[in-house]
């Protein structure tokens, strides 16, 4: 699992800005983004209106993720591992949009 944040540029749509992010941010290849969940309560986030939206995109596994210079790190993390991680790791209602990717593994 990889999990990163995507701000998606004028006149694309959100699947190709998580594609585009994926290979900019991580240098991998994504196909297929399946759309699992949308969130957009003005509320969420105190310091501005933000909407998330959560795809789960397919990427060849024996690729490895290379991060570029605004990314602090870019790494692999299996559901298992992902799954132990505490809510204090997230901003806002990150920690709960996982949780709900990954129920049903």
């Amino acid at each position: 699992m990889l999990i990163i944040f995507v701000k998606k540029d004028n006149g694309e749509s959100p699947e190709k800005a998580v594609l585009r992010e994926l290979e900019e941010e991580c240098h991998l290849k994504g196909s297929n983004p399946q759309l699992l969940e949308v969130r957009g309560e003005p509320d969420r986030d105190p310091r501005y209106h933000a909407v998330s939206i959560v795809y789960r995109v397919d990427v060849n596994q024996e690729d490895k993720p290379q991060h570029d210079d605004d990314a602090g790190s870019a790494e692999f993390y299996s559901i298992q591992e992902v799954k132990k991680w505490g809510k204090e790791k997230f901003f806002a209602d990150h920690f709960e949009l996982l949780q709900n990717a990954l129920k049903d593994f």
